[in-house]
């Protein structure tokens, strides 16, 4: 994302009206499909189109920009960081919040479950599915068999409000859900995340795709499916199933190269997701043996050696430390 902050006075001149055209990022490792981009990065007349242009230009004023990402993640940010053109950018993630508030309720049920055989949905503080989509997700997760456990919250009345918890969960979920799959499922409010992606009962995670919850889940080594909502989310979602095959996305990664598997499930008003293929995502998710599983377990042993004494990011927060001393002086 911050690439692409940088290079919106660049890119500026490359908006079109057309669906198709992919954007040129010279230093990216894959051009970007013009659908996953913000709609404020993509029409002039957008609200957030300005201001975004703004900070991309304010940036680069900057004498200095710290990311929350690792350069073994984003080898395209060690250009970035050698790029002169740019202000000094320090990669020294992943800087993970651990917070220590839980739900007793929620660990002792996942305490009964077997290693890997639970699948974990959360989309984000901002996330919440329309009573339609509710409904597909619920018969998705009964036909794939697995154990879940699903962080089920309704959206917000009043625009820009936050997500809040269902008094009453089975008032949107199909009849007998909750007592069909007692044995097997937990719906929940809202969860403390980092804590459940820690559990080794969990082997997969539903997400939108927020950096920080991508960030947790590959700490954790948990296998990620990607399913946008708003912001950035499609970027990130490009960046871990297409580019670095961290995880996969809502239907059949081949569908993922145009981006026609990046749908915006925030509000009714979106294309449902059918509960046909929620099943057989959820199974690919799952997959005990697959290439995905393999590259998150590795990048999460990356990610521990980043921060340690001599890793990546450990030392670029030394370069940090000693260039604020220096710009001190």
């Amino acid at each position: 994302m911050l690439e692409q902050v940088l290079r919106f006075p660049d890119l500026d001149s490359q908006v079109s009206e057309l669906p198709a055209t992919e954007l040129t990022l010279p230093i990216s490792v894959n051009s970007v499909p013009r659908r996953v981009l913000q709609t404020a990065m993509l029409e002039k007349d957008e609200d957030g189109y300005d201001p975004m242009l703004y900070l991309g230009r304010r940036f680069q004023e900057a004498k200095g920009i710290i990311v929350n990402t690792l350069i073994e993640l984003e080898p395209d940010v060690a250009e970035l960081v050698s790029n002169r053109q740019y202000p000094p950018v320090y990669p020294l993630g992943p800087l993970i919040d651990r917070s220590d508030w839980t739900d007793d309720r929620i660990i002792k049920w996942l305490d009964g479950k077997l290693a890997g055989s639970v699948v974990f949905l959360c989309f984000g503080s901002r996330g919440a599915l329309g009573a339609a989509q509710v409904q597909e997700v619920a018969h998705g997760l009964e036909r794939s068999g697995y154990s879940f456990l699903w962080s089920l919250r309704q959206p917000p009345r009043v625009k820009h409000a936050l997500p809040s918890d269902y008094t009453n969960p089975a008032e949107v979920l199909p009849d007998g859900f909750l007592d069909r799959t007692a044995e097997k499922g937990l719906v929940c409010g809202w969860t403390p995340q980092l804590k459940i992606l820690s559990h080794p009962s969990i082997g997969g995670f539903i997400s939108h795709g927020g950096w920080n919850s991508i960030l947790e889940s590959l700490w954790c080594g948990v296998p990620i499916m990607v399913w946008p909502m708003y912001a950035e989310q499609k970027l990130n979602a490009c960046k871990i199933v297409r580019e670095l095959g961290l995880g996969v996305g809502v239907t059949e990664n081949e569908d993922f190269i145009d981006g026609r598997d990046l749908l915006m499930i925030y509000t009714d008003g979106g294309e449902l997701v059918k509960c046909e293929k929620l099943e057989i995502g959820v199974k690919r998710l799952m997959d005990g043996d697959n290439e995905v599983r393999r590259k998150v377990k590795q990048m999460s042993d990356t990610f521990r050696e980043a921060v340690m004494d001599g890793g990546s990011s450990f030392v670029v927060l030394q370069q940090f430390i000693d260039d604020v001393f220096t710009e001190i002086k």
